[in-house]
């Protein structure tokens, strides 16, 4: 859920700032409903930010957990006025490149929904509570947000995070894993050697063994958990019983382990491993079984400063980023509690009625 709602702040952040620059009037975009150091936010783009959260959540919303999600849509839009207030705190100023952007979006927008007339689109727009300018300055959000988190916590930025900072979000968020993969299945190939993929399924294409193919793999299956079943068996024992029986194919490429984060999708891994992985303890062993085999786990301790080797590239991309994003998020939301909201306004807004926007987005 919370790398859901922050994505999404990411794209609707400074919505209100660009009203404020743009020398547009509030008067016709309803009343503020809420407000943060003069920003305000106005009822049309809060329209428009429920549409948007209504699409993007739509698996997860339902009538038991309606006013859970409704609680952190609000909380999500109070981090966007506090981005507003610290863009205009700082002085900064959208680029024009990036404006330009902005105007072909729209431009592009108005062509495929109203047929290149503006009223034609509006009419599309009014569903989600908002017209051409609104939208327009909605559209800036990513852009400035980009700018302001740059600002912060890029390279240069004004709030630096100390090497301690990344070790922590390390040693917190990923596990350090052994493994050992008996397939219960044989996956087909092509004439090259590369296994075939269902992109329907999403999966690869395999057969499943049987027979004598499959009483042997059975009997390794059984062999690993006798001897993991030693007391004295620890990460020596369970390394050496990989180079015995793994037959991952990968495991030539990453010698020491596999290091798995709870805030990454890992689409090219097995499921059931990697939240296995997660729930472990340091020194412990598990055994899942999926679709295509058993696999043996180890949970490794988390060695210090495993996501700046080269040879753990592959498990830290984007580690750097994901780092700053964490603190430019914490930075914003110790400063929602400042934010003022009205109620009363909020309250004319029937969250129900408001349809979700699967086609006006950046």
């Amino acid at each position: 859920m919370k790398q859901v709602f922050f994505r999404i702040l990411s794209v609707l952040l400074l919505l209100a700032l660009l009203f404020a620059t743009v020398g547009c009037s509030c008067a016709d975009r309803g009343p503020a409903v809420m407000e943060y150091e003069g920003v305000r936010l106005t009822e049309d783009i809060y329209r428009y930010w429920l549409s948007c959260y209504k699409a993007q959540l739509s698996y997860e919303l339902n009538e038991e957990n309606r006013d859970e999600i409704l609680a952190l849509i609000h909380e999500n839009i109070k981090k966007s006025l506090v981005c507003a207030g610290l863009f205009t705190r700082y002085g900064l100023q959208l680029s024009d490149s990036a404006r330009e952007q902005i105007n072909r979006a729209m431009e592009q927008l108005v062509s495929d929904l109203g047929d290149g007339d503006r009223a034609a689109f509006e009419a599309v727009t009014a569903q989600y509570g908002i017209g051409y300018d609104g939208l327009k300055i909605a559209f800036s959000y990513e852009q400035m947000a980009v700018s302001l988190r740059e600002y912060l916590f890029g390279d240069n930025g004004r709030l630096s995070i100390s090497r301690d900072n990344y070790e922590e979000y390390y040693q917190e968020t990923y596990a350090h894993v052994y493994m050992i993969y008996i397939p219960l299945v044989d996956f087909v190939e092509d004439e090259d050697g590369i296994r075939l993929w269902d992109s329907e399924a999403q999966q690869y294409v395999y057969t499943e063994k049987t027979g004598e193919a499959w009483k042997t793999q059975m009997q390794k299956i059984e062999q690993i958990r006798a001897a993991l079943s030693d007391p004295e068996a620890g990460e020596a024992a369970f390394r050496k019983l990989s180079e015995t029986y793994n037959e991952d194919p990968s495991a030539e490429s990453y010698p020491g382990g596999y290091y798995f984060s709870k805030e990454i999708d890992y689409a090219d891994y097995v499921e059931q491993v990697t939240a296995q992985a997660l729930t472990m303890t340091a020194g412990s062993f598990a055994e899942v079984r999926s679709d295509i085999g058993v696999h043996f786990l180890y949970r490794a301790a988390s060695d210090e400063g495993a996501w700046e080797e080269e040879d753990n590239a592959d498990f830290f991309d984007g580690f750097v980023d994901r780092v700053r994003d964490y603190y430019f998020e914490f930075t914003v939301a110790q400063e929602t509690v400042n934010v003022a909201v009205y109620d009363d306004v909020i309250a004319t807004v029937d969250f129900d009625a408001i349809p979700p926007n699967w086609e006006i987005y950046w």
